[in-house]
């Protein structure tokens, strides 16, 4: 498995929202309290707005967009809602750990010297 990471793009805003939305309906198997009304276009413009300001990476495996993770950016930090990673690949592992890794040293380049990382699961 040849996986590249490279930087996240506002053309990548249709696969991305795909992938928040399958996500999400596996997230919802194991909190059945999530909203169960949300769908493609709200993972859309939620993204969106995430693009305009945020640092993140896409996981690439033959030409497809098979993960990615942004964070939204201020100038005294960062942070990443549920739906500002997604994966869509069986070793789920291994591809959040690199993009992990990528993001974080973005992060720590364009705005900090050290990192401490918080998942945040927002109510819906």
């Amino acid at each position: 498995m040849k996986i590249e990471i490279n930087p996240i793009k506002t053309e990548h805003l249709d696969k991305l929202s795909e992938i928040a939305a399958e996500n999400y309906l596996l997230e919802r198997q194991h909190a059945a309290a999530l909203n169960n009304s949300l769908d493609k276009v709200y993972f859309s413009n939620a993204l969106k707005e995430m693009l305009l300001n945020g640092i993140g990476n896409i996981a690439v495996e033959n030409n497809d967009i098979i993960g990615y993770l942004i964070f939204n950016c201020s100038a005294d930090r960062a942070n990443s809602p549920l739906y500002g990673y997604g994966i869509n690949h069986t070793n789920r592992a291994e591809i959040i750990s690199k993009l992990f890794q990528h993001t974080a040293a973005k992060l720590c380049e364009n705005l900090c010297q050290s990192i401490r990382v918080n998942v945040i699961c927002p109510r819906f």
